[in-house]
């Protein structure tokens, strides 16, 4: 279990990535680049959507992290 800041989470290892889960939630936290794989944008786009309110983004640690499924539906949402 890796504790940082107020969000209890485990590090499972992939293919040499980190990926994150919260252990209360169960969410899937992305770093910004393999949440740009995910979505199929640059990384440039992914950290200028970052900067808007309401981005699904938090701050842990030193790491910066952005919930999957959040990431998802905040996407489906900015078309209307």
């Amino acid at each position: 279990m890796l504790s940082l800041c107020k969000i209890p989470c485990y590090v499972v290892w992939y293919r040499q990535e980190a990926i994150f889960v919260g252990l209360e939630t169960e969410k899937l936290f992305l770093r910004p680049s393999k949440a740009a794989q995910l979505v199929d944008t640059s990384r440039q786009t992914l950290y200028a959507w970052m900067r808007l309110p309401g981005f699904p983004v938090y701050r842990i640690g030193g790491s910066t992290l952005i919930a999957a499924d959040e990431l998802v539906e905040w996407i489906k949402t900015q078309g209307r």
